[in-house]
């Protein structure tokens, strides 16, 4: 008989109830998840800030520069892939059923409750500058607005809550639980072919696709470290096993002291292993996809930065004088082999372009097989004529009379 099996306070005729952990090592493998968020008020503050970081990226994605191919708010509203993900971890790294459903519940109620919030307010200013509200601060607004902000957050945290105390039983090692486990993988790989066949087929929601894969990739490397056999484990094993014989020419009751000693030793060891885990690889890996989105974000708004960007392509003066024409490119074309953006104005030829009473302009796309269009600018009697020319189209011919008054035009 192992003596740290034992719980001496019993006499020696009891199992120490620590020591039956579903998180202790049982033989080579573990039976249960690691505890990594028990009971506690530390855990419920680490739920919070998670809460609140999840709010503010959904505030984020709303928030940048709007892009069809990136489209962050599709990510924030639509997308739900990476939320499934970070939900399934709170609840499979909780310490019981109870905490499980309260975290996820609170941390969705956080994420919904901070998003509805932000757009209220952003909606008041909008309405307070146009003079189309009373309310002219955000707690005149939570005085109004409270009730329904709470029945937008409350139902979808109550129903998270609800699953989570479900999917909790997916900690554990058996066919239900592995069953448990995948539903978030099979969700993932569902949503993220979804997206990529949304950019290949309508160039927009990559960034979700992207975020998709990440989760999809990470989500079994996490938990294949959860259940697989690591070598302390095996030396352990080895050490307990050849420990046996010896042990049993000991005294069938061990002294207690020694008995508590060995069990404390146990016990804070695969708590040592535990936080070991949770800085080695959770931290890491959340780092890491935090530093991967905030690289993306960046290399997103410096595309759409460099999309948005208007370079001017051809300015010509009439042979009077008297008309001006520019021809402006709309960003870059449309990588990988879109059409090219092109903008064409034409106005009177004043000194100042805004005092002019006559203005036209017209926008144009151009396939040219991802390269920047070509043009003609021929100037007739009653107007200009402007050709725009692209590989993969016919030549588009655009005719602008001058005007038959001196009316203005817009």
């Amino acid at each position: 008989m192992n003596p740290v099996e034992r719980d001496p306070g019993t006499g020696g005729g009891e199992e120490n109830p620590e020591l039956r952990r579903p998180d202790i090592l049982d033989g080579r493998r573990r039976r249960e998840m690691r505890i990594l968020l028990p009971p506690g008020r530390a855990s419920f503050l680490r739920v919070t800030v998670l809460g609140i970081l999840a709010g503010a990226l959904v505030i984020l994605g709303l928030d940048l520069p709007q892009n069809e191919l990136w489209a962050f708010d599709v990510w924030s509203s639509n997308t739900w892939g990476f939320w499934m993900f970070s939900v399934s971890l709170l609840v499979l790294y909780s310490g019981s059923r109870i905490c499980a459903a309260l975290h996820a519940g609170w941390y969705v109620f956080l994420l919904f409750f901070l998003t509805t919030v932000h757009q209220s307010a952003a909606m008041l200013h909008t309405l307070w500058r146009a003079g189309r509200t009373s309310l002219a601060s955000l707690p005149a607004l939570a005085a109004e607005s409270l009730g329904g902000w709470l029945l937008y957050s409350v139902p979808p945290a109550l129903l998270c809550a609800a699953l989570g105390a479900v999917f909790w039983s997916g900690r554990k090692e058996t066919a239900w639980g592995g069953f448990l486990r995948a539903l978030p993988a099979a969700f993932l790989l569902g949503e993220t072919l979804f997206w990529f066949c949304r950019v290949v087929a309508q160039g927009t929601g990559l960034f979700s696709a992207l975020s998709d894969l990440v989760c999809l990739a990470v989500w079994p490397v996490l938990l294949s470290r959860e259940f697989s056999p690591e070598p302390k484990d095996r030396k352990r094993r080895v050490k307990t096993e050849s420990a046996g014989p010896a042990q049993e020419e000991q005294p069938a009751c061990p002294e207690p002291a020694d008995t508590e000693e060995a069990t404390n030793s146990l016990v804070q060891e695969e708590r040592r292993e535990s936080m070991g885990f949770f800085r080695k690889w959770v931290i890491p890996v959340v780092g890491i996809l935090e530093v991967g989105v905030l690289v993306l974000g960046v290399l997103a708004v410096t595309i759409i930065m460099k999309t948005e960007e208007r370079v001017e392509l051809a300015r010509e003066t009439s042979p009077d004088g008297k008309w001006a024409i520019l021809i402006t490119e709309l960003g870059e074309p449309d990588w990988p082999f879109g059409d090219d953006h092109l903008q064409v104005q034409m106005w009177e030829n004043t000194e100042d372009p805004k005092d002019s009473r006559y203005r036209v302009s017209f926008e144009a796309d151009v396939a040219n097989d991802g390269a920047r269009a070509s043009w003609e600018i021929r100037w007739l009697e009653d107007g200009v004529q402007v050709l725009l020319i692209g590989s993969e189209q016919p030549d588009a011919l655009y005719e602008l009379p001058y005007p038959t008054d001196r009316q203005e035009v817009s």
